[in-house]
Order: structure tokens, then sequence, then C-alpha cells
């Protein structure tokens, strides 16, 4: 059998897979995956734990992992919070290149109670060095750090206030950015505050641009709906780009989440409360910058089911057109096990890629938080309330992107053939499939598109009898095109190929020529192999039996007589009385052995019922030499 294999491959729909195993909180109350923060590339996570109680109550703790050699390895040791409930890891943000984190801890008592504070950690190699000092609240009960985020080199930071009481009333909120210098952090700009007509816990979540000049900030609650503002950093002060952006009547908790692209110019806004057809199923609305206006992009993306919070966690990549949102309320594996889905804006819509990813089990809050690589290929989501090694120690798992192929395997078979099903087919097919999963765990559906090819022998060669210094011609014919052959002959010890030498000519033509033949030829067996389509077959056997000047054979002794010839079921062979025979062997025309037994007595029937169509060799052994002739068996 010979075949040829071509696969063709073409996109499908997106597969989301685990990258790795599941990083698990350490502690038991962690509640790892309150936050968690991924890298430009998808190869470093963050995830903050801000209840785990490892030295004393909701202290809280920050583990970094990097994905290395197939799995996640944390990186450096463990950044923990200063003070017991201070509960630190409640918001984090990391750089591009996962080398710098930031970090909140909102209810550390730096000035009183719920004050506030963040760390911002450097990787020197080894271990995580704090940048700077402390960068502290203002006053008791501002929770400073509930929100951060990083520019891309790190050197940026944005924290959000969201309890600030500003001037007038409590819970305004606000939101300061600082930079990098001379090894301190540095107020920018002024305070950024909440407005006392429109907005309520403003700083409730903020998110710079890669350059850290743009900075989009939630407010989640205010006397008509929730808003987003967005500000650039004209070079003194922080001014308010385009006008405040609202999520319309009947959302509450617009702001919840926001996520800017690379360039600061699309920015992704979480509802998770609205009130529409479903109660808190919860919506995300994109908007564009173009203009000096903010103007939404596709239609409002829904959430699945009541209560499900869609949208209290949400990310774009670096280009604005993919966003992950979690909905950690979603039942989808199970009550309040939560999910997470990814969308592409294709076409003036936002198209879900892939499934939903059910992650979690019952109560685990898959998708808590929710973070997203540069390219929108790998995000990272929180399983805060999961028990993973112990009560509510939390989890965070990581998911890639895979592109599943479809394919077609074009072969050519000849008579058979088996396939990667470990089906064997023997006719042509077009319709069978195989899927198979590769080692990242995404499939390849491949469709069997199968000819089968046949080596159509029309014609056979004859038996000769002849006589010494005669010579013998061997035919066979096909109705293939362009057929090539290969003669053969079998003189005791097996079929072997001929050569154009000595008395053979024509061996790789369609007639073979056996010149000066002798008693040496005697009772040698012929047949040509016939390859067509890279098909190959054989044409029966022929024998060539070489009579002496006295008309009588070598082995005239030896004869044997088969009947009937061709047979259907069964085949009888009388060798004469002097002829001591032992066993015999029948031999396919393929050289096979498909039969031997013991030789009984001078006549013998042999049961050929089972044998499929064609020509065959029956060898019997005795009286010191192996005597052959050729048999075929039909169809009834």
């Amino acid at each position: 059998m010979i075949f040829i294999t071509a696969v063709s491959i073409s996109q499908a729909q997106v597969q989301w897979t685990q990258m790795g195993t599941t990083i698990n909180g350490a502690f038991a109350q962690a509640a790892l995956g309150k936050a968690v923060a991924i890298s430009s590339n998808g190869m470093v996570v963050a995830a903050g734990g801000p209840y785990n109680d490892s030295f004393d109550n909701e202290r809280g703790h920050v583990c970094v992992y990097e994905f290395q050699n197939g799995n996640w390895q944390q990186k450096g040791g463990y950044l923990n919070g200063e003070a017991p409930e201070d509960e630190f890891g409640c918001s984090v943000s990391i750089n591009d290149n996962g080398s710098i984190v930031a970090v909140g801890a909102r209810d550390n008592e730096a000035h009183g109670p719920e004050t506030g504070e963040v760390k911002v950690y450097q990787y020197n190699g080894g271990s995580w060095i704090q940048m700077g000092a402390d960068i502290d609240g203002e006053a008791s009960g501002d929770q400073f750090g509930s929100s951060v985020s990083l520019s891309a080199d790190g050197l940026t930071l944005a924290v959000g206030a969201p309890n600030n009481d500003g001037v007038s009333f409590h819970g305004i909120g606000e939101v300061k950015i600082f930079r990098y210098i001379s090894g301190a952090w540095t107020q920018i700009g002024s305070d950024i505050t909440g407005s006392d007509y429109y907005s309520i816990y403003l700083g409730t979540s903020v998110d710079l641009d890669s350059t850290g000049t743009i900075v989009a900030i939630g407010a989640i609650e205010g006397v008509y709906s929730a808003y987003e503002r967005v500000y650039m950093f004209n070079g003194s002060d922080w001014v308010q780009m385009g006008g405040n952006i609202n999520a319309g009547a009947n959302v509450y908790g617009a702001g919840t989440s926001v996520s800017l692209n690379y360039d600061g110019t699309i920015l992704a806004v979480g509802c998770p409360y609205n009130y529409g057809t479903v109660a808190n199923s919860g919506i995300v609305c994109v908007y564009q910058y173009s203009g000096g206006v903010w103007t939404q992009i596709g239609t409002d993306i829904p959430g699945e089911g009541d209560s499900d919070k869609f949208g209290y966690s949400v990310d774009v990549c670096a280009d604005g057109l993919t966003l992950v949102v979690g909905a950690y309320n979603n039942d989808g594996s199970g009550a309040y096990a939560g999910h997470a889905r990814v969308y592409k804006y294709v076409g003036g819509s936002w198209i879900q890629v892939g499934a939903d990813i059910d992650g979690g089990l019952a109560y685990d809050s898959f998708g808590y938080s929710v973070s997203i690589s540069g390219q929108g290929e790998t995000f990272v989501a929180g399983l805060a309330n999961s028990d993973g090694i112990a009560s509510f120690s939390g989890q965070a798992k990581v998911y890639t992107s895979c592109l599943p192929s479809t394919g077609i395997d074009t072969v050519d078979g000849c008579e058979s053939f088996t396939w990667i099903d470990g089906n064997t087919y023997f006719a042509d097919n077009n319709t069978a499939t195989c899927t198979i999963t590769n080692s990242a765990g995404c499939d390849s559906i491949v469709t069997l598109n199968l000819t089968m090819y046949n080596v159509d022998i029309t014609h056979n060669p004859l038996s000769e009898i002849l006589h010494p210094g005669d010579t013998a011609y061997f035919h066979a014919e096909t109705s293939g095109l362009q057929p090539s052959y290969q003669w053969q002959s079998d003189i005791g010890s097996g079929f072997v190929n001929l050569s154009n030498s000595g008395q053979y000519t024509g061996v790789h033509t369609d007639s073979l020529k056996v010149s000066n033949i002798s008693m040496t030829n005697n009772n040698q067996l012929f047949r040509c192999l016939i390859t067509v389509n890279q098909c190959t077959d054989s044409t029966s056997a022929a024998i060539l039996e070489v009579i002496d000047n006295t008309g009588l054979g070598k082995n005239s002794s030896d004869k044997i007589l088969i009947f009937p010839n061709p047979a259907t079921n069964l085949i009888c062979i009388k060798t004469p009385a002097e002829f001591h025979a032992d066993h015999y062997s029948i031999v396919d025309k393929a050289g096979k052995e498909v039969l031997q037994g013991r030789w009984h007595d001078a006549s013998y029937c042999i049961d050929i019922s089972a044998f499929t169509d064609g020509s065959y060799v029956l060898n019997i052994d005795g009286s010191g030499k192996v005597v052959k002739s050729v048999f075929f068996k039909i169809k009834e």
C-alpha cells in the first residue's frame, strides 16, 4: 500500500485552554484572586490575597508567578502587608514586562483607620525590592489604594481613593497620579476629585494608558447615574478629555471596572448592576475618543443571567479591539461559580470569541478579577472564593487562545487504507472525520478524502511446457495508465526480482523473454509486479516445465495433478505413488504463506473456501525435493 497525504488548514472558532496549572492561594481565607494583573506578553501574573491570615487577621499578601517550562513558577517571595487588617493586595497592577508591581492596601492605618496606602516593588533578579517609600492616603476612611494602575514602564502610578470626602460630601472620591522621579514617588498634577452633583466614589476603578499621560476613572454612584471620566496630563495638570461618559438610565454601578487601551483612545466600562430586562445581569459598554468626543462603538455587551454581575471586572488588550469580562456570580458551572467571556470588535459589533470560560465550581467566584495580555491572546481570572487548597484560599487561572483547524486529509490508497481514526477503508471515502487534540488542548477536525486505487490486471502470464534450448515468453497486461513492470522468479527459495542479464530480457516490460532454457529451469515460477498510480499488485504465477529430448521431464515421476483447477471451495491433489510427500504449503501471489500442513497419502483434498480469488502456488515437499504447481481460486 502506498499513499500520499496533503492537509489544508483553515481557521475555525477560537478555543480557550488553561495555561499551566492553577495558581492556588497558599493559606486559608486568603481570597487569592480578589485582584489579578498580567504582563503584556502574558507570561507574568500577579495575584492579590487581601484577606491572608498567615501572620494575623487580613494582613494580606501578593504573589507573582512567571510561566517557565510549561508551568507557573513563583517569581521572588511573597509580598506581605505590614499590619493586621490592611487588606494588602485588594488591588494590583503590573508593568508591561512584569518587573514592577504596585499593590494597594486600602485599610492600612497610616493616618487613621482605613486611610489606605500603596507600595511599589521592582524585581532585581531574585527578590522584590520596594521602590521609594510607602504612598499613603490623606485621611481616615479614604481607602486610598482601592484601585491602582501602572503605566507600561511602571514609572507612573494612578491610585484611587473612592471614599475620600472632598470638601463637602462623604465618599466623593479622588484620584492621585504619581511619577517615580529620583527614587521617590512624586505627585504630578492636582488631585482629581468627584463632583458633588454627579458622582460618588470616584476612583472605584482607575486605568492608565501606556504612557501614563491619560487616565480613566470610574465613579459608581451619582444623582442620575454613575459615570466615567478620562483625563490627559498637559504637562502641568490633568485636563478632562471630552465630557462625562454616562452609561445611561437603569445602569447602577457603571465604572465598577474601567480599562483603557494602549494609546488611551478606547475605553471599556463595566456596569454589573444594571436594571434592564434581567436584574443585575450586567453590561459592558465600549467607547472611542475621536474629535473631542467619546462615542460608543458597537452596542452594549450584555450579561447572561439574573444577578450575574457581568462587568464587575473588565480589561482590554493593547489595541482595544479585544476584551475580557468577568461575571463572578454566573451559574454556568454551579451556583455563583462565575465565568468569563472574551469579545472582539469585528465589523461594528462585539463578537464573542470562543465559548464561555466556566473555570470554577459552585461559589468559586471565577471572574471576580480579570486581566488580558497586550495581544489579547492570554488572560488571567481570579477565583476569589475558591477552596483551592483550604477554605476560601482562592485561586487564579490563566487561559490562552488557540485556533482549532479544519483540514482535509487527501489520500491515495491501494486496496486498503488504515486511517488515523483506526478504521480500515477499502473504498473511496470523503465523509469520515477525526478530531485530534494537540498539546495545547486545541482541536483539529480532519476530514478524509480517500481515493482507492486497484491495479486492474487484465492478462496473467500462462504456464509453458518447452524443451531444452527453447525460448519461453511470459506476458502480462493491465488497463491502468502508465504502468511499470518488474518480473520475478522463484526457483525454490521465494520470488526475487529479475534483471536484464543472462537468460532474461524485458524484465521491466509487459513481456518477459527467457532464452536458451535448460532442465535447470524446470518447475521455475514467474510472475510480474505491476505498478499503477503508485499502487502495486502481482499477477498470478506461471510455471515453466521443461521436457527433455526423450519426451519426459527431468522430474516427470514427480508430476502432481490438481483438480478441479480452477476451483471454488475444494482442491484435490494426486501424486505419483513413488513420490513420498511429507508436508505441503500454499502461497498467494504476493508470496505470503496462507496454509500449510502434513501430507497424508497420494490423494489428498484441501478446503480453500476461505481463500480470496486469485492464483496460488502449491508446494509439496517430499523425496528430498519440493514440487510446485499453480492453481486458481474463483467464485462459485
